[in-house]
């Protein structure tokens, strides 16, 4: 098979941790899109055609309640149907609304003790147990938990070979290590994965998003670059302020707002320093190479002219990021295990029934998910329902201003990035040296760069192993 990258794939995975389909790595092969269809005719021609999809329009006749108790029914059959297996059956546990939602409904469908999983962190920042331990205690689960102790050196050389292409979703590395206690135990868990595109559950990002909206609404474009620049002294201020991160925040904003909506998402499609990457890393000869939209702006593109703000982004997570990045890591991390992970609060039906209700339904007065969660209320405890939002998060920064140092060092000159020809040695330099000093968090950024350098090792050299 031709191994020749492709620009376009490459960029991808720099924006977004993973790439999207019908995109790979690779230039000579494509992914099939989720909900289409591969046909061969008898000729040899081969046909890509969609089978299903689903439309944002949105039902203003219904009362509130109606949507609630059609949302309820759904959840309750989709767990229910995603339990029938003849091999033993369990279930993530995070201690979020998601993972305890699905517990609680598996509980309730079982003739017996669900069996649950979790990790938890010894840094508390990330450390959850003492959510999933409330939901241990309040349905009397068979519970299974650990402790994430990675040795980072050999599992992210294992994590980058179970993805098969470039993939630094951080949050892989923990997920790594519960699928395998799951391992011991079960051929199949239930995963929470789907609210937070279905129902606009980032709540950080549409409320920026929502500050845009305001911004482009009642500021001239003037005055816009005026507080644009009046904030560039934000750049000498270190990424240890929270002042300077502040006013960092701002200055992106008013820089955005003055662009057109549809240009919105090339600052906020994420949230996250790693969408400016490609930009910021690959040399000029391959970003000119890159000509064509990526599968998430063809995916904005269908509703970028809708009068409600929210629906582009959220037809645009579901079609892209929830397939290209949420299952392709529980996927590629449970199957590393010969275990099955499967996403019963996406059910194709959840989705459709999500496209008809009304945005206010998903993201209100600063919080997402508010019809799922209120819904979640009838199942959770209150301290789950109400705490913060965390996200099943790891310390990149950290690690690679700590154990992982000499890795962020040598990746100016390692073989995939300073001898690929794909990045500018320069960017990579500076990118390091912005980490290691403290002038700016970019722990995700130089995990993807390690990621790629690990995986075009392994594929042109079999690669040294990372530690090895």
């Amino acid at each position: 098979m031709p191994t020749e990258i492709d620009p376009h794939g490459l960029y991808c995975y720099l924006a977004f941790q993973s790439i999207h389909a019908p995109l790979t790595i690779y230039k000579h092969v494509r992914k099939l899109p989720p909900g289409h269809l591969l046909t061969v005719t008898a000729g040899g021609r081969v046909e890509v055609a969609p089978y299903w999809d689903f439309d944002m329009q949105p039902d203003e006749s219904r009362r509130d309640a109606d949507w609630e108790e059609e949302l309820e029914a759904l959840l309750r059959d989709a767990v229910t149907r995603q339990m029938i297996a003849d091999v033993p059956i369990g279930a993530f546990l995070s201690g979020g609304v998601d993972s305890s939602t699905v517990v609680k409904l598996m509980h309730d469908a079982a003739g017996q003790r669900v069996k649950t999983f979790s990790i938890g962190f010894r840094e508390r920042a990330y450390d959850e147990s003492a959510y999933f331990n409330l939901l241990r205690d309040t349905l009397g689960v068979e519970h299974h938990a650990t402790t994430f102790e990675p040795d980072l050196l050999k599992d992210a050389g294992d994590v980058v070979r179970a993805f098969g292409e470039p993939c630094s979703i951080g949050s892989a590395f923990p997920l790594y290590h519960l699928s395998r206690l799951a391992a011991g135990h079960v051929k199949v868990v239930l995963s929470g994965d789907g609210p937070d595109e279905i129902f606009a559950g980032y709540d950080l990002r549409y409320q920026h998003l929502q500050r845009l909206v305001a911004l482009h609404r009642v500021c001239p474009a003037a005055a816009l670059g005026a507080l644009e620049g009046a904030l560039s002294v934000t750049e000498r201020l270190p990424a240890t302020s929270r002042l300077g991160n502040h006013l960092r925040r701002s200055r992106k904003a008013a820089a955005a707002a003055r662009l057109p909506r549809r240009s919105w998402m090339a600052f906020l499609a994420m949230n996250r320093s790693s969408f400016a990457a490609p930009a910021r890393l690959l040399s000029p000869d391959v970003l000119r190479q890159v000509d064509q939209p990526l599968p998430y702006e063809t995916a904005f593109d269908r509703y970028a002219d809708s009068p409600d703000w929210m629906t582009p982004f959220i037809y645009a997570d579901i079609r892209t990021l929830l397939p290209g990045e949420r299952f392709t890591k529980l996927d590629g991390m449970t199957m590393a295990h010969s275990i099955e992970g499967r996403v019963p609060l996406s059910d194709r039906r959840i989705v459709e029934l999500a496209a008809r209700m009304p945005s206010r339904l998903k993201f209100h007065r600063g919080g997402g998910k508010r019809v799922f969660r209120a819904v979640a209320a009838r199942h959770v405890p209150r301290e789950i329902l109400t705490r913060p939002k965390v996200g099943f998060r790891v310390p990149l920064n950290e690690w690679f201003r700590g154990e992982l140092r000499d890795l962020t060092l040598a990746l100016p000159d390692a073989l995939g990035i300073g001898s690929s020809g794909w990045f500018d040695a320069t960017a990579v330099r500076r990118v390091v040296d912005d980490h290691l000093s403290g002038r700016d968090h970019l722990g995700g950024v130089i995990w993807s760069l390690v990621a790629f350098d690990l995986w075009w090792r392994n594929l042109h050299a079999g690669g040294p192993r990372v530690g090895g």
